[in-house]
């Protein structure tokens, strides 16, 4: 059976994460002592567009797909559950900085006027204020702000190329840049 292209790519960037966050935990000291019974694992994931996830587009529609799956607990390799704690962060929508347990508590921060559709999905989402100096180009030492601010252990992108900006600074945490490609070649 031929999965949607969709299902496939977000299949690809959970288990990215998913890897990135074991070796990294593997690298730091974390997991040496693995102990054979089932822990519960809590890992913070940021995904970073451009919009808000009920607002129209793909680049949402597919963050938000994605997120309706990081919410469902997973199993890593060595068995134990990990529950992801998922934020949203949306470059078009200056917020003051600070973490937005709901959307009404962003609310009263964002321009738009459009309120999500009373049966969307939002309840797994925390969202994450990033005021207008940080917004624009994103760049890998605006990505390392944000890691030292709160903490995650890997982070998502979705957005055009030319909303990132080049860096020679090393990232601090596991980053999966989700590209869209606009053309059939890339040259």
């Amino acid at each position: 059976m031929k999965l949607p292209r969709t299902v496939y790519i977000l299949s690809i960037a959970i288990f990215f994460c998913a890897t990135s966050i074991v070796a990294a935990s593997s690298s730091s000291g974390h997991g040496q002592h693995l102990d054979r019974h089932k822990k519960k694992k809590k890992k913070k994931i940021a995904l970073i567009t451009l919009a808000l996830p009920w607002l129209f587009g793909p680049y949402q529609s597919q963050m938000h797909q994605l997120s309706l799956l990081l919410n469902d607990s997973k199993a890593d390799a060595d068995g134990d559950e990990i529950e992801y704690d998922i934020y949203w962060s949306s470059l078009s929508q200056p917020t003051p900085m600070g973490v937005y347990d709901t959307y009404n508590e962003l609310r009263p921060h964002v321009r738009t006027t459009v309120r999500p559709p009373a049966d969307f999905p939002l309840d797994h989402i925390t969202f994450l204020g990033i005021p207008e100096e940080m917004g624009g180009l994103l760049s890998v030492g605006k990505l390392n702000a944000l890691q030292h601010e709160y903490g995650f252990d890997c982070v998502i992108t979705l957005m055009d190329i030319g909303k990132m900006a080049p860096s020679d600074e090393a990232l601090n945490v596991p980053v999966l840049a989700w590209v869209p490609l606009h053309s059939k070649t890339v040259s």
